[in-house]
């Protein structure tokens, strides 16, 4: 009995000194492989071919279709970010739905994570993150001034400091910022955290002295050598294909003209990012001897014009711009009068406007300028049953008069058709 008894306690110390340790300390929760993605200004849809996206979802493809690294890994974490521009709930939302986007991936993407612990955190940067990066960059332009700024908490929010930002050095500082680092504070970090029995382990990297080279090559060999799958192969009703449009020309008619009968069309190229130049011919050719109507205009104006504020993530031809327009022509009006007014005219000025889209290929466009306006013309009077017939003949005493001043020339409400070529299909994913 004594054997008995002996024999029972030492198996039972022996399972329990196995077997009966805490599962933190049994479990050893280590670091993590981290992996991030970006998304562009204003959107939560997950893009395969912007910036390194293509390459990341490439690595995700490499790890879980390796058993060994499943074995290890306990849980991923992924916390979702916006850039600090704009009003902050909106931008609270858009990081929500970026964590929910990159968790939807995952999740109906690889199957083997079904049974793990997806965890998700959104919040929004503060404009204080980008320090880090300004400081080390010497060509940051009037980089004291910028982290001053940054560094000054007092009397300083969100939305003042965006304002700051963008009146340092003439928008040259807020150009900056936002061609490279904004668009870095728009991502999705997802985080693996993986275990090993008493030990702290990184598949792809060696950690606190622990290797593991045979996981390393095949995981490194699987990043090389695996394709991933296209993402709108996974799940049509999960997958939204984006179209990148690169602005062709712009068609338009000016409505306020139209209402007035006055028949225009123009039409307007984008020259890179901030310019473009646009032509406007306006042609309307009515007459009623009967009535003693005439509205007879052929003028021809050119635009040159320069688009305004943040050009990176905007479509083109769209926002604030100001630019210089010059025009000539000829007119014979008549407004149901015995006498009209025949003449020529050129003018050149500047202009100030603004354009939105309302749609699909619409958009309107507002604007106004004022010119300098040169005009000579005469003042004539209908005469009627000559043996030339219904003619018209220059008021007495024959003379010419002559216009030169300063005019509100420009007045636009103008429906805009956008033509585009080169549609490139991007895959997306909008799982939430």
């Amino acid at each position: 009995m004594i054997k008995r008894i002996l024999l029972f306690i030492i198996i039972a110390s022996f399972y329990f000194s196995l077997f009966g340790q805490k599962p933190n300390d049994y479990l050893s929760i280590i670091g993590r492989d981290t992996f991030q993605l970006y998304f562009r200004f204003d959107s939560p849809l997950l893009e395969e071919g912007y910036l390194n996206n293509a390459s990341t979802l490439k690595r995700f493809n490499a790890l879980f279709s390796d058993s060994v690294y499943l074995t290890k890994l306990d849980s991923i974490s992924i916390r979702a970010t916006a850039s600090p521009e704009g009003l902050l709930e909106h931008n609270k939302r858009l990081a929500y739905n970026r964590s929910q986007t990159i968790k939807s991936y995952l999740s109906n993407r690889y199957s083997v994570l079904e049974d793990l612990d997806i965890n998700t955190y959104s919040e929004v940067y503060k404009w204080s993150e980008l320090i880090p990066y300004i400081e080390h960059n010497d060509a940051m332009p009037h980089k004291g001034r910028v982290l001053e700024l940054l560094q000054n908490r007092q009397n300083n929010t969100r939305a003042t400091i965006e304002w700051r930002l963008k009146n340092i050095g003439d928008g040259v500082v807020w150009r900056y910022i936002a061609k490279h680092y904004l668009r870095l504070l728009r991502s999705g970090n997802t985080a693996m955290d993986f275990y090993l029995h008493g030990a702290i382990v990184s598949p792809l990297n060696t950690v606190s002295g622990v290797e593991m080279p045979e996981l390393q090559e095949v995981v490194k060999a699987k990043m090389n050598d695996t394709l991933i799958v296209p993402i709108e192969k996974i799940s049509a009703s999960m997958t939204h294909i984006a179209t990148h449009r690169k602005a062709l020309l712009a068609l338009k008619t000016n409505l306020l003209l139209d209402a007035l009968s006055l028949v225009n069309v123009e039409v307007e190229l984008p020259i890179g990012n901030r310019w473009s130049v646009a032509g406007e011919w306006i042609f309307p050719w009515w007459s009623n001897s009967n009535a003693n109507f005439t509205m007879d205009m052929l003028s021809a104006h050119a635009d040159v014009k320069y688009w305004l504020g943040n050009r990176s993530n905007r479509e083109a031809l769209t926002g604030y711009n100001i630019g210089v327009y010059g025009g000539v022509g000829k007119f014979d009006i008549q407004p149901f009068t015995h006498s009209g007014t025949q003449g020529e005219f050129f003018d050149v000025g500047i202009l100030a406007g603004y354009a939105h889209g309302i749609g699909g290929n619409f958009r309107m466009e507002y604007s106004l300028g004022a010119a300098f306006l040169s005009t000579n013309y005469k003042l004539y009077d209908k005469v009627w049953d000559t043996k030339e017939g219904d003619i018209k003949v220059v008021r007495y005493p024959w003379m010419s008069y002559k216009l030169k001043s300063i005019f509100p020339t420009r007045a636009k409400v103008s429906l805009v058709w956008m033509f585009h070529h080169k549609r490139e299909k991007k895959s997306v994913w909008q799982g939430y």
